[in-house]
């Protein structure tokens, strides 16, 4: 097993893929550290790191006392990039979905947010964020910031805001398009890492965007979405 690759890197994509190819099936336990450090030739310390790597991907769990088990391989859900709402996608595909509103705060301090919402400083931005759901299980978290000097009832309509693009809408903005966009792989934060029930130091997806008002070119929202990529295959 020559490689610049660690051993224990080379390890976790073997067993991907035997997982894959249903050489260890779910629910079944695979062999013990030593029973694999012998089968690579590697230390145990290798395959150690495999199998958490493995368990923090979602292919392996473990059981206190009784070892490590092929977690059940869910199919991912198609998920198209376009600007039609995460919900509407979701409730087309019929899948049980739900979301659920974990945050609604004013922000005191937030220079980079006001810079990217074009607002001068001490401008009141709203964050808002929101949990999705489905089978029960957290798939995404969905953090929107919206300028409030561009939403003059933004304060009395804050207590029942659950959908942000319903409001958009309803605010007057009927003329949208998208603005900037990334949309990279990294390491969420501690508390979306929380929220989302992601384990370790697990990656995410996670798309950065604005919508821009089309008739007066400014931006009307920013947004911050976590996905978790093992329940996603991403449609460009």
């Amino acid at each position: 097993m020559k490689s610049q690759q660690n051993q224990w890197e080379l390890v976790a994509e073997q067993l991907i893929r035997d997982i894959r190819r249903g050489t260890y099936k779910s629910g079944e336990k695979v062999p013990s550290e030593n029973e694999m450090a012998g089968r690579f030739g590697v230390p145990r310390s290798d395959i150690r790191k495999a199998y958490s790597c493995l368990k923090e991907l979602g292919y392996l769990r473990s059981s206190r006392g009784c070892g490590s088990f092929v977690a059940p391989q869910r199919d991912k859900i198609p998920l198209s990039m376009n600007s039609t709402s995460f919900s509407h996608k979701m409730l087309s595909l019929g899948l049980p979905y739900e979301s659920k509103v974990i945050q609604r705060d004013w922000l005191a301090e937030a220079p980079a947010i006001r810079q990217a919402l074009a607002l001068p400083a001490g401008g009141a931005v709203l964050k808002i964020a929101r949990l999705r759901l489905l089978d029960g299980r957290p798939a995404a978290l969905h953090t929107s910031y919206l300028p409030g000097c561009r939403f003059p009832h933004l304060q009395q309509d804050l207590p029942t805001l659950t959908s942000v693009s319903t409001y958009i809408r309803q605010a007057g903005y009927t003329c949208i398009r998208d603005g900037s966009c990334t949309l990279q792989v990294e390491v969420p934060s501690p508390c979306e890492r929380e929220w989302l029930e992601i384990p370790g130091f697990g990656t995410a997806v996670i798309l950065t965007a604005k919508q821009m008002d089309e008739k007066s070119h400014t931006p009307i929202e920013l947004m911050r979405i976590v996905y978790r990529a093992d329940r996603f295959t991403f449609l460009f």
